[in-house]
């Protein structure tokens, strides 16, 4: 039992490694990086970034590191609970997500409170009615 155990808790390290890892590349898939994306928002606003301030903002947010140190390091702070600044809401990703996190447990027991009244009775219906 214990070795069937330890197996389990090793499956579900490789498991949460491999669904960190597919995270990682969905972030960084599309095309440029966040000072990119922030420098044509500046230009469209009508403000100039230079080339050393652009550089200067990528070095500060380790956009010049290999992928591997780049995913290191991201992964390492969000095991320390850092999960970053949302530039999208101005706010700490912390802060986005405790605003939302009661409409998520509200919505996911709903679903299951739904899923017990359907299932339950299906379930009762299939075991007295054989075929």
């Amino acid at each position: 039992m214990l070795a069937f155990i330890i197996r389990r808790f090793l499956y579900a390290i490789i498991a949460m490694w491999a669904v960190s890892v597919i995270s990682f590349v969905i972030i960084n898939l599309p095309a440029g990086d966040f000072v990119t994306t922030y420098i044509a928002t500046q230009l469209a606003t009508g403000n100039l970034i230079l080339e050393d301030e652009a550089e200067s903002l990528r070095e500060f947010y380790g956009l010049n590191d290999p992928v591997y140190v780049q995913y290191t390091k991201w992964i390492t702070r969000i095991v320390r609970g850092q999960l970053g600044f949302s530039f999208e809401f101005n706010a700490p990703v912390r802060t986005v997500l405790a605003m939302n996190l009661l409409n998520t447990l509200l919505l996911g027991a709903g679903a299951v409170i739904f899923i017990w009244i359907v299932a339950i009775p299906i379930g009762v219906y299939s075991a007295v009615k054989q075929y």
